[in-house]
């Protein structure tokens, strides 16, 4: 039964797998459907506008999920550890990709970031390693620490021109991704793609470079 108070869905202590969030609910709350682990599916209602932090947080059977485009806001950690879950759509309105909001969610395989977002925090898809298609839309500014580390399916990214800075470790560890675009003025702090077979490449054709350079002064 959720415990809600003033549109907002405070507390789930139910023991359901399939939940309907009734209608009047506006808010769902901090750790609202925190370690439900056995919940498998979620309908939000339309009048919902915020998911604050946490409020998914290991619910690791969840499989589907449906949040309204009236969504403007998605706290740190929402849907955290949900490794369960094989898709998710990212309503228009969110402007910001909160710290860990997707991490761990390991099935998930295909992601269209909408055209609002400006911000991929720290860590926001750390873990998911099923991922094997992001589309980053051009108006993102940042993508933040650790957002896609071990990400380890993922083959390609193209970063826009709106991209200033991609941060430590953002991609580290995606040990498939090969094919980087991103242009010159982007700058890529210590380590953005180690691991990768990207900077594995590119790390060999310096080394050979430097052989050639080497060779030529003999």
């Amino acid at each position: 039964t959720p415990a809600t108070r003033a549109g907002v869905l405070e507390k789930y202590n139910g023991a359901a797998t399939d939940i309907v969030i009734p209608d009047t609910v506006r808010v769902i709350g901090a750790k609202a459907f925190a370690n439900c682990t056995e919940i498998t599916s979620v309908i939000i209602p339309e009048a919902v506008t915020r998911i604050m932090d946490y409020a998914f947080l290991n619910c690791g059977k969840i499989r589907s999920i449906h949040i309204p485009n009236g969504v403007t806001e998605i706290g740190k950690e929402a849907f955290k550890g949900c490794y369960s879950l094989t898709s998710i759509n990212i309503p228009r309105g969110i402007i910001k990709l909160r710290a860990e909001v997707f991490a761990g969610c390991a099935s998930l395989t295909n992601i269209n970031i909408p055209d609002g977002v400006r911000e991929i925090e720290d860590k926001a898809f750390w873990y998911c390693q099923s991922l094997t298609n992001v589309t980053i839309p051009d108006g993102v500014w940042e993508i933040g620490e650790f957002a896609f580390c071990r990400c380890e399916n993922l083959a390609s990214i193209t970063i826009p021109d709106s991209v200033r800075y991609v941060r430590k470790g953002a991609f580290c560890c995606c040990f498939n991704l090969s094919n980087i675009e991103l242009t010159s003025h982007t700058v890529c702090e210590f380590e953005a793609f180690l691991g990768t077979a990207y900077e594995k490449e590119k790390m060999e054709k310096e080394k050979e470079k430097k052989k050639k350079r080497w060779f030529s002064r003999r």
